[in-house]
């Protein structure tokens, strides 16, 4: 029961966070930008991976709290 209500509290703080962070992410993405309009070609396709993931995951974590 406690277990439950602690998972409860932290999936409704998530959204906060989220908010706190979203900065972090748009540097980011303004960097992969950036790198973009000068061509830059990443020697690992893992890094586009990379960029995407941060591009999505926000959404990732409202979708998967919106579910439980």
């Amino acid at each position: 029961m406690e277990a439950l209500a602690a998972l409860k509290e932290f999936m409704q703080g998530l959204p906060k966070e989220l908010e706190k962070k979203k900065g972090d992410i748009k540097k980011c993405m303004l960097m992969y930008d950036n790198l973009d309009e000068f061509h830059y070609k990443f020697q690992e396709d893992e890094e586009y991976e990379k960029m995407w993931k941060v591009y999505g995951a926000p959404i990732e974590v409202v979708q998967t709290i919106d579910k439980q």
